[in-house]
């Protein structure tokens, strides 16, 4: 193959490239790819909504809350009902300086 016959050979074919054939492939493969990803995404959904995890390789026996922080949140939590009592009761009263 010497040098001015480089471009017919890399040319595309004599034959007619059907155009609807290529558009029907490609948007067959789109639409074959659209299922595959919203078939994954469903079931993605359905596996976290029912409390599972995303990554299989989860332990199961793996605690997802710590309890120490439950129990330090529970206690702020106590203390501030306490305080919205002690407003709701009277024992904190507030004289106005203007009055």
């Amino acid at each position: 193959m010497n040098i001015p016959s480089l471009p017919r050979a890399v040319s595309l074919p004599t034959t007619s490239f059907d155009v609807v054939r290529w558009w029907t492939w490609g948007l067959q493969v789109f639409v074959v790819v659209l299922v595959l990803l919203v078939a994954w995404s469903a079931s993605v959904y359905l596996r976290v909504a029912g409390g599972g995890a995303i990554d299989t390789d989860v332990a199961e026996n793996t605690p997802i809350i710590d309890q120490a922080s439950l129990r330090a949140v529970r206690s702020v939590l106590d203390s501030r009902a306490v305080e919205e009592q002690k407003y709701e009761s009277g024992a904190y009263s507030y004289k106005d300086p203007s009055q």
